[in-house]
């Protein structure tokens, strides 16, 4: 796995930081402010689908997780 991140001049992580599965299939896309999960998170599986999305305030949880689940018709 390997990551696309930023940081400030003071070393805190900030604006979006994107994980990618070894396979180069986006993993984690995450937002940052001052070093801190802040706004959307969304998690992928190794084949691109969409597992959840969870948003974030000051690095806590905050409202509903939206969680999806694959479906064999």
């Amino acid at each position: 796995m390997w990551e696309k991140e930023e940081f400030d001049s003071l070393g805190r992580q900030i604006g979006q930081s994107l994980s990618y599965f070894h396979n180069g299939q986006l993993s984690k896309v995450e937002n940052y402010e001052n070093n801190k999960l802040h706004g959307q998170s969304k998690s992928y599986n190794t084949d691109g689908t969409l597992l959840r999305i969870v948003n974030y305030k000051n690095n806590m949880r905050d409202g509903v997780w939206d969680i999806y689940f694959c479906t064999d018709d």
